[in-house]
């Protein structure tokens, strides 16, 4: 059975796989050639869910990746180099002459460095070590550098050095600095000029020993199978990318928006952004080279990675308590230096949270990335409240409801292949856990309050009359999609699905019931309720859909909508993310519904050209073009042949041909 067929050109390779239930009980082999296998996560029979796989690839040309009988158990303590990262930090005042910080990566021993270990076995060997710089006898308050040392078997060197400012200390401030890498007297990196906000992350990456990074093109069936990504729509065209230039040095955000809560849709803003999409359609150099790019400093350059002054993470069992003004980002007690030193803040909540370093960590197996997911998912419950948030019990589901659905989905991507030891992972179930069970008992009352099953109404939309009747339905879209993500990601059963169940069942019944036309089930937002205090709620979708683009407002005398001719642009592939889930469950009219919005083709709309089509939506937006994730399609069997016999009285007779067995 061959799991995956990755290109790897020649040269020492790590990186990471996705695997199928069952399909790896054990390791991983890379063809008959020396392979290593870290296994991060397993499924619940045991077998390989994730691992970083490591190889020597002889020459350059496409390997079959097949299962293997056992995993590596080997230790082994490497030399680490000679490695000194030198700060020159100015002043804040301008006139006090700058100071020289040194962190120097100390000699390699034993039980630290297997205590740390990330790579271990037959082909490469890595750990790590976080080191405070010093100054004479004096240490740093704040900044660290955090040292992911991997070394293959012939002594070549992989060192990624993270650059850091996220303790939750008062003397946490903005740093503005030279930098300079050296082994020895050579120097490897070197940054001038570099203003490091407060709670930032970035790094740069040597190599030694003559280690060069060879190219890969990565085959992502297997993450497919084992639901882990999702493949890009066929026909979407590709984009190149460029990531250099100033935008990208290390604590800019390069392409992403800013403020973060800016309204509009972009690039960075679906399931997952659109250089995904792109990447897993595509997979060219300049695609990589962006993924990983914006994964890696531009997530870090965002003002919200914080931790304990011991380097443990900061979460609300450690900071929250119920009588106290709670700990947020967004007021309450908040930091101890009282967020001075910040540059790119994020928006309180997670309306608009990208998917920074989920892939970039899937395709790499690379620390780093998991760091980034690890703060992102930390500051889905630290970056909301404490508005309803229950203290300790990590409520967020009373935010806009696209930032539940991107908070939901950065937490349950980390609980999903985060290592299965990983300190954090009891604690992110546990909160995620709350918040879905509060979902569902939030359906349930829904359901008891509207007979066609609208849930998370708002009244944001006509605040003159503060009446929770107005349903955009498209954020809706995206919490059924999440929530279907995190139960078929997490594969832990099926909490969330009453209000998954919830969402995608109205969306769906909007294209499908008699009564409501089908061409308007893709507005930014309906009345889901009258707008009349104490008014009964709607009994069918046609009373629904007459009240919404037939029967007049007595306020004006037109209809409260416009109905279309034809489905519109915008938000049907929002529509789409919740008819995906449909066809997934295998809902009745779901296949036909995903048809009719693929096949759609847009009315005349002002800024929008001629014949206009589902298909240059999602170009325009890629970050939508998913594909529903399917159960896999038994292979046929073998067409049966047949051969000719006699029988004991001359009879011509066929036969199977047992040759086919």
């Amino acid at each position: 059975m061959v799991i995956a067929s990755p290109h790897l050109g020649k040269g020492l390779h790590t990186f990471g796989l996705a695997v199928p239930r069952g399909e790896a009980p054990f390791g991983i082999q890379v063809e008959s050639l020396v392979s290593q296998v870290d296994v991060k996560t397993t499924w619940d029979d045991g077998s390989v869910k994730f691992a970083a796989i490591s190889v020597n690839a002889p020459e350059d040309r496409t390997y079959d990746l097949v299962p293997s009988p056992q995993r590596d158990l080997i230790l082994v303590t490497p030399k680490w180099p000679v490695l000194t990262v030198t700060f020159i930090i100015k002043n804040p005042d301008g006139v006090t002459a700058p100071v020289t910080w040194t962190a120097s990566l100390p000699v390699a021993q034993a039980a630290s460095v297997n205590a740390q270990r990330w790579l271990t076995g037959l082909v490469v060997h890595e750990s790590r070590v976080l080191v405070t710089p010093k100054s004479g006898t004096n240490l740093h308050p704040f900044l660290r550098v955090r040292f992911d040392v991997r070394t293959y078997t012939a002594g070549e060197q992989r060192i990624s050095i993270a650059l850091e400012t996220q303790l939750d200390v008062l003397e946490m401030n903005k740093l503005t600095y030279d930098m300079t890498v050296k082994s020895g007297t050579t120097v490897l990196d070197s940054w001038v000029g570099t203003v490091q906000p407060s709670f930032t992350r970035a790094r740069t990456v040597v190599k030694l020993k003559g280690y060069v990074e060879p190219d890969m093109v990565h085959d992502l069936e297997s993450f497919y199978r084992a639901g882990a990504l999702y493949e890009c729509v066929k026909g979407i065209q590709s984009k190149e990318y460029i990531s250099t230039g100033p935008k990208f040095i290390p604590f800019q955000i390069g392409d992403l928006t800013y403020p973060m809560a800016a309204p509009g849709g972009r690039p960075e803003f679906g399931p997952y952004p659109a250089w995904v999409q792109h990447y897993t359609g595509f997979k060219t150099p300049s695609q990589l080279a962006y993924l990983l790019k914006m994964g890696e400093n531009c997530s870090g350059a965002w003002s919200m990675h914080i931790t304990n002054p011991d380097d443990s993470s900061l979460t609300l069992d450690s900071v929250v308590k119920p009588t106290a003004n709670e700990w947020t980002w967004g007021g309450g007690a908040g930091p101890k230096n009282g967020k001075a030193g910040r540059q790119w803040a994020p928006e309180i909540g997670s309306a608009h949270q990208p998917s920074f370093a989920f892939v970039p960590y899937m395709i790499t197996a690379d620390r780093f990335h998991l760091d980034e997911m690890r703060a992102w998912a930390h500051y889905a419950f630290m970056g909301w409240g404490p508005y309803g948030r229950g203290a300790t019990e990590g409520l967020i589901y009373q935010q806009q409801t696209r930032g539940v659905a991107w908070a939901i989905r950065d937490i349950s991507d980390f609980i999903a292949f985060a290592p299965d030891d990983d300190k954090d992972r009891p604690y992110f179930i546990s909160k995620l856990n709350n918040n879905l069970h509060a979902l569902d008992d939030q359906a349930r009352t829904a359901a008891e309050k509207d007979p066609l099953g609208s849930c998370r109404p708002t009244s944001s939309y006509l605040p003159a009359v503060p009446i929770a009747t107005q349903l955009p339905q498209w954020q809706n879209d995206y919490l059924g999609w999440a929530l279907q993500h995190v139960i078929t990601h997490r594969g832990l059963g099926p909490i969330g699905s009453v209000m998954r169940d919830l969402i995608v069942n109205y969306h769906l019944n909007m294209f499908n019931q008699p009564g409501f036309k089908r061409e308007d089930a893709t507005e930014y937002w309906y009345f889901c309720f009258k707008h009349e205090t104490g008014a009964p709620p709607f009994q069918t979708w046609e009373e629904m859909y007459k009240y919404n683009f037939v029967d007049l407002d007595p306020a004006t005398g037109k209809p409260r909508k416009t109905a279309a001719a034809a489905i519109l642009p915008g938000y049907a592939v929002d529509a789409r993310l919740a008819i995906n889930v449909a066809v997934e469950l295998d809902l009745p009219g779901a296949v036909e519904t995903h048809k009719f919005i693929m096949d759609s083709k847009f009315p005349p709309t002002p800024g929008i050209p001629p014949g206009w089509t589902i298909m240059d939506d999602l170009n325009r937006r890629a970050e939508m073009a998913i594909m529903p994730i399917l159960p896999p399609v038994p292979p046929e069997p073998p067409e049966k042949t047949w051969k000719v016999a006699t029988s004991d009285n001359q009879k011509i007779l066929l036969i199977p041909n047992d040759e086919d067995a």
